[in-house]
């Protein structure tokens, strides 16, 4: 799934979800369907490659830890401090 900014890439069967751009409002629309139709068991988002991410961001990854477990790793720079000021780092791994 590409567009605006937002690449994601599959990994190790479908548990590693690997971000790269831009996770905002104009790129999350369909993101967590996409991501919930190909993993069906815990997944690990990798952000390593994400530079940005907002509110709308956030929610779409928080809808697919409804359905399935997220961890997250690899957040820096400004992905980094929104998770932290959110308290999603905490929540989200």
């Amino acid at each position: 799934m590409t567009g605006n900014d937002l690449k994601v890439e599959y990994r190790d069967g479908n548990k590693v979800v690997a971000l790269s751009g831009k996770l905002d409002s104009s790129t999350t629309r369909g993101f967590a369907d996409q991501v919930l139709s190909r993993c069906d068991s815990a997944v690990t988002m990798d952000l390593t490659g994400l530079k940005y991410i907002s509110s709308a961001g956030i929610r779409a990854i928080v809808l697919v830890n409804k359905t399935i477990p997220v961890n997250i790793i690899g957040a820096s720079g400004l992905v980094a401090e929104v998770l932290e000021i959110s308290g999603m780092d905490k929540i989200l791994g």
